[in-house]
């Protein structure tokens, strides 16, 4: 009763300074700019800061975040959380880059006393040279926004297996189970996600030009809702699921199977692996120019390590 109490008082508070009725003498009141729901700290946020002794986790999902946490309170270490929640975003997200994408990330390794940082930035195809792109791009000065030009060699996998083999703890099949079971077994579309689900990017740049009339077909089949799915007649507003309305990605869940298995992420890359054959097969569809026999080869590494003076305070 007495917090409730409080929380009242507080919103009564702000409810006066917001309508000019408190003294602009008291100091107290006239701090409070805007109504809020905090009974401390800065009144525009909508929660408390965290506190933590034990480990910490901040993502874009209330599920990823607790995906990570998962991990920790199962013996991992940082980098596999980091790479557990970031496979689970992988899964919710489908309108990020996920698996195709780049990793770039620092890390503390308190054994040896250094931070490394990683460049896991896909490269561009191999048989998209400097001239070819000239060639493609016409009169245009810049890369599109979307469409086959700008898909590079996905970065991120890599970055996940080079972080795991460095400083992870647990078996990478247990660090992706939580974004396995979410892709396997349904997800619930969260408001804010299902608002940017919307594809914003010009259909001709992703088609180019109407090339690859079929280049958004995958995407759909899988993340599209039932009634839209194989309808060309659908807007991509029509497309959107509703929110809380369960999802799944089965061939994602399959994917990060082999992933953690073992040598999976080394077959991932393979010339001849799943991944190459999908490429090949995605160029008839979508134009993309990454191919399996020269592209894969061109996955990133570690690039940059550095030793740090400690502060003043003990810590890195």
């Amino acid at each position: 009763m007495g917090h409730t109490a409080r929380a009242l008082g507080f919103m009564l508070v702000l409810s006066l300074s917001v309508h000019g009725d408190a003294s602009p003498e008291d100091d107290s009141l006239t701090k409070c700019t805007a109504p809020g729901v905090r009974p401390a700290g800065w009144p525009l946020a909508s929660r408390s800061e965290a506190v933590s002794t034990k480990g910490m986790a901040a993502t874009a999902h209330p599920d990823a975040t607790r995906a990570a946490l998962s991990i920790l309170d199962a013996g991992g270490s940082a980098a596999d959380a980091a790479i557990a929640a970031n496979a689970y975003l992988s899964v919710v997200e489908p309108m990020m880059c996920g698996p195709g994408g780049d990793a770039l990330f620092m890390a503390w390794d308190e054994d040896e006393g250094r931070l490394w940082g990683y460049n896991g930035a896909g490269r561009s195809a191999a048989k998209l040279d400097y001239d070819t792109l000239r060639e493609e791009l016409g009169d245009e000065d810049v890369l599109p926004d979307g469409g086959p030009l700008t898909v590079t060699v996905p970065g991120a996998v890599r970055g996940w297996c080079d972080l795991h083999a460095k400083l992870g703890k647990l078996d990478l099949s247990e660090v992706l189970a939580p974004a396995i079971r979410a892709a396997e077994e349904g997800f619930p579309v969260a408001q804010r996600i299902q608002s940017m689900w919307k594809m914003t990017v010009d259909p001709d740049e992703v088609t180019s030009g109407g090339r690859y009339p079929h280049a958004l077909d995958g995407f759909h089949e899988i993340y599209g809702t039932s009634s839209c799915t194989a309808d060309a007649t659908c807007t991509a507003e029509d497309r959107m699921p509703n929110v809380g309305e369960l999802m799944y990605n089965k061939a994602m869940g399959e994917m990060f199977r082999r992933l953690g298995e073992k040598n999976g992420c080394d077959d991932f890359y393979a010339k001849d692996g799943p991944l190459a054959r999908a490429l090949d097969n995605a160029k008839e569809t979508s134009g993309v120019w990454i191919d399996g026999e020269v592209s894969l080869s061109l996955s990133p590494s570690l690039s940059l390590s550095s030793t740090l003076t400690k502060g003043p305070r003990g810590a890195p």
